[in-house]
């Protein structure tokens, strides 16, 4: 594995937003971290959906897109 790409910071592209099926994952991998996340504070919960949608759109990308 590459180390050099383990440390790139992630950026938000846009060409992800024209791949038809992107905004319906989005919102599914939104809801699966819903069930997880009840009873915590509000800021705490929003702080972790987000580094879980991070790590998927990142899984997403390199399974669809290969390292770009």
């Amino acid at each position: 594995m590459n180390h050099q790409n383990q440390n790139r910071p992630f950026r938000f592209e846009a060409f992800r937003l024209r791949e038809p099926t992107f905004i319906d994952k989005m919102k599914n991998w939104w809801k699966e971290t819903e069930t997880v996340m009840e009873g915590r504070n509000q800021m705490h919960t929003l702080q972790l959906r987000l580094k879980d949608l991070k790590g998927r759109i990142k899984k997403w990308n390199r399974e669809e897109f290969g390292n770009i």
